[in-house]
């Protein structure tokens, strides 16, 4: 067996429900490698093949192609990241994806950009956790943990940003401009789910947000 790690820690699979989705999803996949334009392209050719040879990597795809289009999408958008993530503990990517963030933190100089990484670490994020859980790989304590975790982060990253924005323009003035919610007199409290760390795929963060501007 080629050397995938992920494959290695999965305790079960989801049978896949269509099929078809399946085949097609097969087919996307094998395009999306081909047409990547990734630096290693041959080698990432090579391990895109070697993952629909290997049963357990291939069974892991359908199952993926076969009951859900949001994470199908999440495969074939990024076929790098998937071959990676074949090749780790979904602990240590998961790590290196909040780590990755954090680094960014006082370098995003539009919207956009920051919208752009977030949405990046979302798809990703989403994936590894979703093959940690239908894998078997975690349990739901770390699943809801990882997920309300995630959503902690992302939003320190985009109250900073806000504020750094915010200061620049002379609405308002930080006491510490390497760390901008420092002292900065915005509170934000999450709520429920949020609160406890322990969001589901499908739960809203809930936010109480103050501003002391003394």
């Amino acid at each position: 067996m080629t050397n995938f790690k992920l494959i290695k820690l999965l305790h079960a699979l989801p049978t896949p429900c269509d099929l078809n989705a399946v085949e097609i999803g097969i087919e996307r996949w094998r395009s999306a490698i081909r047409n990547s334009g990734n630096d290693n392209q041959n080698n990432l050719t090579e391990i895109g093949e070697a993952i629909l040879r290997e049963p357990k990597s291939r069974d892991l795809l359908e199952a993926i192609f076969g009951n859900s289009f949001y994470l199908s999408q999440c495969v074939i958008t990024d076929p790098y990241f998937f071959c990676n993530l074949l090749s780790s503990d979904p602990n240590d990517v998961a790590m290196m994806i909040m780590r990755d963030l954090k680094n960014k933190r006082d370098s995003f100089s539009s919207d956009k950009e920051l919208m752009q990484s977030l949405r990046i670490a979302k798809r990703q994020m989403s994936l590894t956790i979703a093959i940690a859980d239908i894998g078997e790989v975690w349990n739901l304590e770390k699943i809801t943990r990882q997920l309300s975790e995630f959503a902690d982060l992302t939003l320190s990253l985009t109250a900073s940003y806000l504020l750094r924005v915010s200061a620049s323009q002379g609405a308002l003035k930080l006491k510490n401009k390497n760390d901008p919610e420092k002292d900065s007199g915005l509170i934000i409290i999450g709520m429920g789910k949020l609160g406890a760390f322990e969001l589901n795929y499908s739960s809203d963060i809930d936010l109480i947000i103050l501003y002391d501007t003394k």
